[in-house]
């Protein structure tokens, strides 16, 4: 008995390590795949749900896949009807992934381990990191067939399966908790099927378990999303949605006819068909009631509340940890995000200096200490996301975007250095000539340019951008260099006083500044395209 119980345990805790370990390895034999078809919104519906089931397939897991997608979109702009789409394709892979199990049989289990672990052995993951990563496939989809060989020797009856074996009601319940615990109903589904193979539960008990832990993989993604953006957590809430009415089809099919779901004389194969049919039922119902649906979230439950200064991320929801390749195109959202604030209070500041009004510091203020706050949780978030193992080039791409976020928060801080001198400007009653007043807007426009075509650069991917950074740059040490000599000979002249000529020079070194950084950050544009291509 002691021997079973071990059995099983081990079993259960390679199964749960196996599928984890699958995900990620699928992640990153796909890498290229994510970076290229996540980094922009798609807007056709069937490629949408198309879209889902390669997503899931890769993820192994509609936990992560519902959340992420709708992440990397802006909030204003989505179609929900879309995500829709694509979380029914989601959830229609992801229950494709336990017909994995179909091969366990003979010395395949083994077979894979073997090849799997040798490649990972003597293929060298930095120059041939394909055949490294799909070592780590193969080695994870044995070790999920050898986890099953444990399960099945393992099994044993005790109170608990007693609770589930011919009590539909707290069959369903259990689903629910051990899908929460697992944070998949993929792991649930697998860890069936050698109970209902060994008779010790019956079809019908796993028939309620399989549906209830749809859901509960669905109520992890909820609790997941609290406090996070609108549209996430109404992505959330359609995911649940689907998963509800999947389960209700699927009991509807039971009241009406029990004996549909032995479709074949194989019970492992008739609880895969339960699962994937209870995901393709939830996904054709909720489609064809898609236009209601988001309808009835959008207006009753989440109202629109727009508030760009509320302290939270904005395309990046924690969960996608778990898929770094996903990540890190959140996080170049949101340090595009902090550049567009950045630019903004840049502006702002600068009109200042010739129109200062008091009413415009307390919003600029605050963008300042959102740009603080963005910036911090993105270096946590950065700092655990390369502990997840992500590979080599995203590991690289990772430390890049670590500088990026120092550029993006000091062009904030130059924004502020401004707002200092415009006050200090304006109660000490300082005025410009009028040569100044031309040469330094003129200097503005320049740097004022080279950052906002580095925050395209960034957002498009677009080298012809980058270069057009690095020309500016150039420009913009010259043009500053002259300027600092017009200005001494204006005070050689007496036709610029030393007080206005403090604010100037100190105005000119934190728009240069600014330069400085967008050529930063084009640099570091052009090596995080060099990497993920």
């Amino acid at each position: 008995m002691k021997t079973q119980i071990y059995n099983l345990l081990g079993g259960i805790g390679l199964l749960i390590f196996s599928l984890s370990m699958l995900s990620h390895s699928s992640q990153n034999y796909f890498s290229s795949w994510f970076h290229n078809k996540f980094r922009h919104k798609n807007t056709n519906r069937l490629y949408s749900l198309f879209e889902g089931i390669i997503f899931s397939f890769i993820t192994e897991s509609s936990t992560i896949s519902a959340t992420t997608y709708s992440s990397i979109l802006e909030a204003g702009s989505i179609d929900f009807v879309n995500i829709l789409y694509f979380i029914s394709g989601v959830n229609i892979g992801a229950s494709l992934i336990p017909m994995i199990i179909l091969f366990n049989f003979s010395i395949i289990p083994y077979l894979l381990v073997f090849i799997g672990t040798f490649l990972i052995i003597f293929v060298n993951k930095n120059t041939k990191k394909n055949i490294y990563n799909l070592g780590q496939v193969l080695l994870s989809i044995g070790l999920l067939l050898v986890s099953l060989i444990y399960i099945k020797s393992g099994t044993i009856e005790n109170q608990l399966i007693h609770l589930i074996k011919n009590n539909y009601i707290s069959s369903f319940f259990i689903g629910i908790i051990t899908a929460l615990i697992f944070r998949s109903s993929n792991a649930v589904v697998i860890l069936l099927i050698p109970f209902v193979l060994n008779n010790i539960i019956g079809f019908n008990s796993a028939l309620f378990t399989v549906i209830g832990a749809n859901i509960g993989s669905s109520l992890y993604v909820l609790i997941k999303s609290y406090k996070q953006e609108r549209h996430i957590i109404i992505t959330s809430f359609i995911h649940l949605i689907i998963n509800i009415m999947g389960a209700f089809s699927i009991y509807i099919i039971y009241l009406i006819h029990p004996l549909f779901f032995y479709a074949t004389p194989y019970m492992s194969l008739n609880i895969i068909i339960l699962h994937v049919l209870t995901n393709i039922l939830g996904s054709l119902i909720s489609i064809l009631l898609s236009n209601s649906i988001i309808k009835g979230l959008l207006n009753n439950i989440y109202p629109l509340k727009t508030n760009n200064t509320t302290k939270r991320f904005k395309y990046l929801n924690p969960i996608v940890t778990n898929t770094p390749s996903v990540a890190i195109e959140q996080c170049i959202k949101e340090i595009s995000r902090m550049g567009e604030i950045a630019l903004i209070n840049l502006e702002k500041s600068f009109g200042l200096i010739f129109d200062f009004r008091r009413n415009s510091i307390n919003q600029i203020q605050k963008d300042e200490d959102l740009l603080d706050y963005l910036e911090d949780a993105l270096m946590n978030f950065l700092t655990s996301l390369s502990m997840k193992n992500p590979t080599y080039g995203e590991s690289e791409v990772i430390m890049s975007l670590y500088n990026m976020i120092n550029d993006m928060e000091r062009v904030g801080d130059h924004a502020i250095n401004l707002l200092d001198l415009a006050e200090y400007k304006f109660n000490h009653y300082i005025n410009f000539s009028e040569e100044a007043s031309v040469e330094l807007k003129y200097f503005f426009e320049l740097c004022h340019t080279s950052f906002i075509k580095s925050l395209e650069a960034l957002e498009d991917r677009d080298l012809e951008k980058i270069n057009e950074v690095i020309e500016l740059e150039q420009k913009i040490d010259a043009v500053e260099k002259q300027l600092r000599k017009d200005h001494i000979d204006r005070l050689n002249k007496c036709i610029c006083n030393p007080n206005s000529g403090m604010i100037f020079l100190d105005c000119l070194t934190n728009l240069e500044r600014v330069g400085d950084h967008a050529y930063k950050i084009a640099l570091t544009t052009r090596d995080i395209i060099k990497i993920l291509q």
